[in-house]
Parts: C-alpha cells; structure tokens; sequence
C-alpha cells in the first residue's frame, strides 16, 4: 500500500509539471502570435556642401633611372619645340607645342556656352523684367491684328470665291444655247436664243407651238412653265430666267423644239467646263490658304498668352535646377576643353635637363612618340596600374607617396609621364606611372616600396550626400527623403521612425569617391535623405527565445514528461 501511494505522488508530481510547462508554452506562443511587428526604421542625414576628392592609388618602387619621356596625348604635327638638347629647364616650361587649330576652336566655343549658359542661369534667377513682361503684351496685342485681319481676309476670300466659282457656273450653263427642232415638224421654222440664263439649275426646256383665235402661241415646260406669242420680228421672253427667243421660218401647230442647258454639243463648252473646274479648285486652295492663316494666327495668340503668364510668373525650382544643371554642364565643356588646349602643350613635369630631344618643328608625331627625354635630380616613383584606373590619370596631377619601411613619412608628388602601351600578363593590362617627388628625404632609397594616392579629381564646395543614400533601378538614380517633421526618434534605438513612408526623389549625380556622391539636380542644401532603412524584427525571434527559457529549465523534462505521465500511469496499475 505505501508502494501505491508514492507511485501516486509521483505522477501527480509530473503531471503539475507538465501542467505548467504547457503553461508556459501557451504564453510565449500566445506573444509571439499577438507581438505587433516593430516599426522600420532609419537612418537619415542631410544634403551638404562638400569637397569631393576622388583618387586612384597603386603601389611600386622608388626608381634609380631619374628620366621621365615626354609624348603627346595624340597624334598631330609639332608647331614648335622651344627646348634644345642639354639645356636645363623649369617645372611647367614648354618644351613643345602640337598644332592646337581644332582645340583652339572648342575652346573658345566652349567659353561661348559658358558665358550664354551663366547668361540664361542668371536671368531665371533675376526673373523676368517689367520690360520682357510688356514686350510680351505688345507681341499679344501685335498677333491680335494679324488674327483680326486673317479672320477679315477669310472673310473676304470667301465672297470671292464664291463669286468666281458662280461667274464660271453661270458662264458654262449658258455655253452658246441651241434649240434643237423636233424630227416630227412640219416646218422648217426655229429660233434664235438671246439673253443670258440666271439660274443656277441646270435642265432643258421643251417649246411647242400651238394654234389658237390670236394666231401661232408657244408654250414652255421643263425648268420653267410658261406661254408666249411666237414673234418673228422681235424676242419673246422664254421664261422668267433670262432667255428670249427670236423665231424664224415656217411653223406650224405641234412643231417642237428642245434647249439643253448646258449645251454639252456648243463650241465653247470645253473652254467654259475647264473654267468652272478651275474656278473650284482656286476656291478650295485660296479657302484652305485663308484658314490656315487663320489658325496660324490662332496658334500664335496662345503661345503668346502662355509666353505672357509665364512672363508673370516666379522661376519655378525646377527652372532653376535646370538653369544650374546647363551652367554645371558647360562649365565642365569649358574645363574639358581648357584641359584638351593645355595637353597639346607639352611641358616639363619638374625642373631638370633636357638629356635628348628627338624632334624639330614640322614633324608628325603620334600618342606613342617620344619627343624629348628629361632628367631630374628629384626622385621618381615608379607605381603600376591597371587600364581602368590609369584613364584617370594625367599628367601634372598631384599625388602622396607613403613608405613600407618608414612609417611616419609622407611626400607630396606629381605625376609625370603615363605610359602609353602597357604590359599584360595573366590577362591583365597593366601601365607604369612616373611620379616626381616634391621633396626629398635622405631615408628614401631607390628600391624602396611605395604607395601612392593620386588625385583624379577635386570638387570643392558642391552639393553631395552620403553614397549610401544613393540607388538606382531600371537606369534611374534616386534617393530616399523624409520629413523631419513627421519622424520620433528614440534615443535607445538606430534611426527614427516615420507615420509616412519616404519619398522616392530622382536624382542626378556627379562624381563620387569611397564616402560621397555629388548631386547635380533634384535636391537643396538641407534636405534630409535616408542613408539606410533597418526592417523590423520578425515576430519569430520572440517565439525562439521562449524555446530558449524551457529549455534552460530542462528542455528534456518536456519530451519526458509526456513519458513520466505514461510511465507514471504504468506504475499506478503495477501498485494495483
């Protein structure tokens, strides 16, 4: 019986455990399927004035050989070697000169689109003048009178359109009428026509002649209906169109006759057909000519109350970003163009002798040409760099040169010759830089691994935010912006939160370098951009550390648990 009773305290004692534990699991899952997902977060940081400096780097030795070739940055004829062999020349003297004729051209073609683009920036700036605005009314009113004389000349265009067409239509209805006398006559009469038909009705006209108490009458049907006395000694009216009839001859009773108009067998009517024809096709080219000139005028009164409004109104900042963006553009033109103008006078790179000079004025030379040999008493870097980093270097660029062996020294230089053809290997290309010391030091030794930074470029004072903020999709390039306004930041946690979700802005961008991106367009000074977005947590990661909680309290009570209530059942029927 004492058997029975603690196999019975064991059980209840595991199955409370178990109790509990299924306890605890509840929760936890009962806060993972009911946590809210924490909100998205970010970063932001502000658009600012910057000084971008971008640079290319390499590593080489400290050379022996001082010499430094001088070649051209194409091919062209030589128009002047200023140096002779031997003699001793100063840092940025010109040694010689290739035919500048087509860089000459676009420089000062570029200097003309910087002084128009600066030009057009600062009349948006300024706005339009009081003078520009009434330029643009008395245009308005100018194009008024030309639209209220187009509409005057339509006008009277058409009458005489119209006029000429029904002068021609008349003429070729009345091309010469001929009574054509019936084959069932008795008489040898007819008639003469006079007069002219007024109508505008084509058709035919049928006489007859009839007896009657007063003597030979005629009747008329067809385009008209009427009744005469036939007269051969003067016209008689045929109707009331226009035509008189003279008879002649014999007549009798029921002797008929026809009249055609148009009269398609008269000899003059081809003449007056062609006429008419004419006259229809002058009336729709001088109709379409009238009316064009109408809807030109037209046209031309809305551009000018478009021009006027506009006129009226402030720059908008898109005007003013494209105003900029045009004047950024040709200021570079104008810094490609002056540097273009500039290489074609080959100068020297450091002071020093000129050890041999290969070439007179006149001779044609090309990229791979090397017109004279310097060398110098400073000493000369000599750096490798693959075919993407060296299209940035040129000639004259600055550059700092670190050592391996000596830690705490940094010398300034400047680039001095770039190879022309280089050397691949493995299927890499790779070109030597020359790079001149500025100063010396006595703990430098020709051998002595270098490391060298050249400046490709520096931008001083321009718009830029962080490269992070910076995407592009589908060719666009665009960044992330929000209100400040609208963001709560926490002190415990990264970034801020925002009810509104950030607006997409595109962006145009210019140079960048390991830490920012120059922005050209599309965003001011101060404007807040998002540099990264941080996704809420999952849900999950609550659930896992429940897991974690039951099993530090002995994860493998609770798969035995299920067994200690079996095998507690077990034992309650053995104490049975």
């Amino acid at each position: 019986m004492k058997e029975f009773f603690k196999s019975l305290v064991k059980s209840k004692t595991r199955l409370a455990i178990t109790i509990v534990v299924l306890g605890v699991v509840g929760y936890f899952g009962y806060k993972h399927f009911t946590a809210t997902a924490a909100p998205t977060r970010y970063v932001l940081d502000q658009v600012s004035k910057q000084t971008i400096v971008t640079s290319v780097s390499g590593t080489g030795q400290v050379s022996q050989d001082r010499t430094v070739n001088i070649t051209p940055p194409g091919s062209g004829k030589l128009t002047a070697v200023n140096v002779k062999q031997g003699q001793a020349i100063k840092a940025g003297q010109a040694i010689a000169v290739l035919d500048e004729t087509n860089n000459s051209i676009a420089l000062n073609q570029a200097r003309a689109g910087l002084v128009s683009a600066q030009a057009n920036y600062d009349q948006v700036l300024a706005g339009t003048t009081p003078q520009d605005i009434q330029l643009a009314k008395l245009t308005l009113d100018s194009d008024q009178q030309a639209l209220d004389q187009a509409n005057s000349n339509l006008t009277t265009v058409t009458k005489q359109q119209a006029q000429a067409v029904a002068n021609a239509y008349t003429a070729l209805l009345n091309s010469t009428p001929q009574a054509i006398a019936a084959t069932s006559n008795i008489g040898s009469g007819g008639m003469t026509i006079s007069g002219t038909y007024t109508d505008t009705t084509p058709g035919s006209y049928t006489i007859i002649a009839y007896s009657s108490g007063a003597g030979l009458q005629f009747s008329v049907t067809g385009l008209e209906i009427a009744t005469g006395t036939i007269n051969k000694n003067s016209p008689s009216p045929l109707g009331a169109k226009g035509l008189y009839l003279t008879f002649s001859g014999s007549i009798y009773n029921n002797d008929s006759w026809t009249i055609t108009l148009p009269n398609t067998l008269a000899a003059n009517y081809n003449n007056n057909y062609n006429a008419y024809q004419t006259a229809l096709l002058n009336q729709s080219s001088q109709l379409s000519s009238a009316q064009n000139q109408v809807i030109a005028a037209q046209n031309k009164i809305s551009q000018d109350k478009i021009n006027l409004q506009v006129k009226q109104q402030p720059p908008t900042n898109q005007q003013v970003e494209s105003a900029k963006a045009s004047l950024t553009n040709a200021q570079a033109q104008l810094a490609n163009a002056q540097i273009a103008y500039d290489n074609y006078v080959l100068k020297a790179p450091f002071d020093g002798t000129v050890a041999q000079l290969n070439n007179r004025t006149g001779d044609q030379v090309a990229a791979t040409t090397n017109i004279a040999t310097v060398i110098t008493n400073q000493s000369i870097a000599v750096i490798s760099l693959n075919e993407v980093d060296v299209a940035k270097v040129k000639e004259g660029q600055r550059a700092t040169m670190t050592f391996d062996a000596i830690a705490d020294l940094s010398i300034s230089g400047k680039v001095g010759q770039v190879d022309q053809i280089g050397t691949v290997s493995q299927g890499v290309v790779n070109y030597n830089v020359k790079v001149a010391f500025d100063t010396e030091d006595a703990r430098v030794k020709p051998g002595m691994s270098v490391n060298v930074a050249i400046i490709t470029q520096t931008k001083p004072d321009v718009l830029a935010v962080p490269i992070s903020a910076v995407k592009t999709l589908n060719g666009r390039t665009y960044v992330l912006t929000l209100d400040p306004k609208q963001t709560v930041a926490d002190a415990n946690q990264t970034g801020v939160t925002s009810g509104v979700a950030p607006s997409q802005i595109t962006v145009q961008t210019g140079i960048s370098n390991d830490t920012y991106t120059e922005i050209l367009s599309g965003l001011n000074e101060g404007d807040t951009v998002v540099t990264q977005t941080i996704a809420p947590a999952a849900g999950k990661s609550t659930a896992a550390s429940a897991t974690s909680i039951l099993r530090a309290g002995g994860g493998g009570g609770f798969g035995g648990g299920g067994g200690g209530v079996r095998t507690g059942g077990g034992a309650a029927g053995r104490g049975n």
